[in-house]
């Protein structure tokens, strides 16, 4: 678990924070999806943004968590009220396929919010933990989101099990199955409409300006932040070209065009800076492989995979490895 050390922040995860941080949005998303026996009781109005993260940097290319804080209310049988703390999850998932096995690893994020709510309250209780998948793939999810439907049992062994067998699930928010007019009908802001359009229209698309355009009075209603992030997140996942969103953002308003044509300008800066780290951890890579081989000789495919796709820190680790002692080749990567 991160709980807020500095690192490198995905466009994907700083859309989602700013966008899941603002109240109003969040709220219209939880009221968007899900179900009221849920939403009663919640108070959707004063929700409160935790630090920090509970996936791996290695996650983090592909997904954006956030903890949001609320109260639950309840009414007692002397006709008072009651207050007790609840958190909201929300894991984005932006992958091409469904994970099999998300029930158990929503499961697990919800061990380490009530661990590290444990270590301010030791004698408990804990808090209530509502975990919400937001999916964007290439075809709809259709993996289990209760843990019981992942346990390997025989039927008629689980269903006399009744209430001991385990269920804990998580609730599913599947941007695949939306196209625009069912964002457009839902109690969703404006803000959270592009967000989610932009979340699953955007990845791979080499011209998003065919579908901004029908989204062109929203988008002028964005704040500059908001707008601003949303560029950059398009930018960073999809192809379209300069010029095209040039001639996209002359159709807007003139403070519209202003921030469009910023954000694509830092882009291009981006693109370029992303391209030199790549080549110089590229050719860092090179260098690491041929000292390993010159030491251990013939290496494993596996070996090469490996340092390949790993990061400028790790190839640095590794060589650090290399140079001390004489190691075996395991120690290396252990």
């Amino acid at each position: 678990m991160d709980t807020g050390g500095p690192k490198q922040i995905q466009p994907h995860d700083a859309l989602i924070r700013a966008v899941l941080s603002n109240p109003d949005d969040a709220g219209s998303v939880l009221r968007s999806f899900l179900p009221a026996t849920v939403l009663d009781g919640l108070d959707l109005e004063h929700l409160e943004l935790q630090s920090g993260t509970f996936i791996t940097e290695e996650l983090s290319a592909r997904n954006a968590d956030l903890l949001l804080r609320t109260t639950i209310r309840g009414e007692q049988p002397d006709g008072t009220t009651e207050e007790h703390d609840a958190y909201l999850y929300f894991l984005v998932e932006h992958q091409s396929t469904p994970e099999p096995a998300m029930a158990v690893r929503m499961n697990g994020y919800q061990q380490l919010i009530w661990e590290r709510h444990l270590l301010q309250h030791p004698n408990g209780p804990i808090p209530l933990v509502i975990p919400i998948v937001i999916y964007q793939g290439q075809r709809r999810w259709d993996a289990p989101t209760n843990v019981a439907d992942l346990l390997d049992l025989p039927a008629a062994y689980a269903a006399s099990l009744g209430e001991d067998l385990p269920r804990i699930r998580y609730y599913l928010i599947d941007l695949t199955g939306l196209d625009d007019d069912d964002l457009r009908n839902r109690p969703l802001t404006q803000t959270a409409q592009l967000t989610f359009v932009s979340l699953r229209r955007g990845p791979g698309d080499d011209d998003v300006t065919l579908w901004l355009t029908h989204w062109r009075p929203e988008i002028d209603g964005l704040s500059k932040q908001i707008l601003t992030m949303l560029i950059r997140y398009l930018g960073y996942v999809g192809n379209t070209p300069r010029d095209k969103l040039a001639a996209f953002a002359a159709t807007t308003g003139p403070h519209t065009e202003e921030i469009i044509m910023t954000a694509a300008g830092r882009l291009v800066t981006e693109a370029e800076a992303r391209g030199e780290a790549k080549g110089r951890a590229e050719g860092e890579a090179r260098l690491l492989l041929k000292q390993l081989s010159t030491r251990y000789g013939t290496l494993d495919p596996e070996i090469h995979q490996r340092v390949e796709n790993a990061t400028t820190e790790q190839i640095e680790l590794w060589s650090i490895r290399l140079i001390q002692g004489n190691p075996e080749l395991d120690d290396i990567f252990a």
